[in-house]
């Protein structure tokens, strides 16, 4: 008998993985391991019998909860599997399978992206320690349509957390807020930090079958009468 679990399978960066609600999989850690274990096919090398890829980079899940910490939406848990092994290690972290969905502006000077995140955040930490970034960008869903077909763009930078009352920090601000002005009040907690993140290359699905690259200065010409 076979139970069916919603997941979402994605790939960041060179990893890939599918992801789950906690709230879906067993509350019993040993019963949850055997699962994201037959999910992935392991311990089998080729992983012939499941989601895995046969390569650790692509033996890997992320399990999502609501958080209950005040200024965090979510709670992210990283699962390393082996192809060959029947152990699911929770104790490391991934940049690439820790995804995160903000708002953004575009500073028009740098034609950097511009984010606003909490400090308490595992991705702001992760941003610190491994500034190397990729954003999905990406049309709404639309009933009937597929999702691999909708226009998107991934855009690949460098991101740096602004000093605050830098002129760096006032011109994000700035940008952000002409393009979100709810956001002022959050401006002035002094956990949320802005953070600049300098692209450096892009690659666009404008549909099924069409795509392109876009190298830094193609980017930015595009970018600057956009913000």
């Amino acid at each position: 008998m076979q139970t069916a679990i919603p997941s979402l399978f994605m790939r960041g960066g060179s990893s890939r993985g599918p992801f789950f609600l906690a709230s879906d999989l067993p509350t019993d850690m040993p019963t949850r391991d055997r699962v994201l274990l037959a999910v992935m096919g392991s311990p089998d090398r080729r992983q012939i019998d499941g989601m895995g890829g046969a390569h650790p980079l692509t033996s890997k899940v992320g399990i999502v909860s609501p958080s209950r910490t005040p200024g965090v939406a979510l709670d992210f848990l990283f699962a390393q599997l082996q192809p060959d092994k029947d152990t699911v290690d929770t104790s490391p972290n991934c940049g690439n399978m820790l995804a995160a969905v903000v708002p953004f502006a575009l500073e028009p000077r740098s034609a950097c992206v511009v984010i606003h995140v909490s400090g308490l955040a595992a991705h702001t930490r992760n941003l610190q320690a491994a500034p190397q970034v990729s954003l999905l960008v990406m049309q709404a869903e639309v009933a009937g349509e597929p999702v691999h077909a909708l226009p998107r763009v991934t855009l690949l930078g460098q991101a740096a957390l602004l000093a605050p009352d830098s002129a760096a920090w006032a011109e994000a601000r700035a940008a952000y807020l002409a393009r979100f002005p709810e956001a002022e009040p959050m401006t002035q907690l002094g956990d949320f930090r802005f953070v600049a993140i300098t692209l450096q290359g892009a690659r666009q699905i404008a549909g099924f079958g069409a795509a392109r690259s876009l190298d830094a200065d193609a980017l930015a010409s595009v970018l600057r009468p956009l913000a």
